[in-house]
């Protein structure tokens, strides 16, 4: 009952984050400090809580500093002009005719190379949603379109955190869960292409304007 109690308080405070658009570092802190009076309650000591404390922390140690890597390339991109170039030169090659595979391929494509759903979905996703309401495709489609193919870098781009993060967690090697991703996910992705190529043609889109 008292491991209900604990996980249940600290999922409570994380809604109460961000219900209130609290910052959730203070959630965090609130559950290390729930989670350390846990374990000393199960009969832990403290040198033993430490040591734990600081095992984890070397464990997850490369996820931190890819995550400063990363974030530093695509700030880079996004000063530089790199990701508003892709985006520009990319969605110059939409048609009508086949405006929801363009979606679901270019926003593959962005999150595969930036390892990022956010900031795909915030970039490319944005554009190619846009251009294919003003096709006369319907908003449905083209944000699940955009959505879909957002998500795909974010599971298996190397420089994605999520996968790295599980890497770390699960004490995997990258590449070989990236491998497996693929393999496992490639019929899904190509049913998806003939879905929305389909669909994207079955709609007969027209040019319309956006007010």
């Amino acid at each position: 009952m008292l491991e209900v109690l604990t996980v249940g308080s600290f999922c409570a405070s994380l809604f109460y984050c961000l219900f209130t658009g609290t910052s959730i570092l203070y959630a965090l802190i609130f559950a290390f400090f729930l989670f350390c009076g846990y374990a000393l309650y199960r009969g832990f000591s403290l040198q033993e809580i430490g040591k734990a404390c600081r095992q984890s922390i070397a464990k997850i140690s490369n996820i931190i500093i890819v995550m400063l890597l990363i974030g530093a390339l695509t700030a880079s991109w996004r000063a530089s002009g790199t990701i508003a170039y892709l985006v520009s030169y990319a969605s110059e090659i939409i048609s009508p005719s086949w405006s929801l595979l363009g979606t679901f391929i270019l926003n593959a494509a962005l999150s595969s190379l930036i390892g990022t759903s956010f900031g795909t979905a915030a970039t490319m996703g944005v554009v190619t949603m846009s251009l294919c309401v003003a096709m006369g495709v319907s908003p449905f489609w083209a944000g699940g379109a955009a959505l879909a193919g957002a998500y795909v870098g974010d599971r298996c781009s190397p420089v994605s955190t999520s996968a790295q993060l599980v890497c770390a967690v699960t004490g995997t090697e990258l590449y070989k869960n990236i491998k497996n991703m693929l393999r496992t996910g490639l019929i899904p992705f190509l049913l998806a292409c003939l879905i929305y190529f389909f669909v994207g043609n079955g709609q007969g889109a027209k040019p319309r304007i956006l007010t």
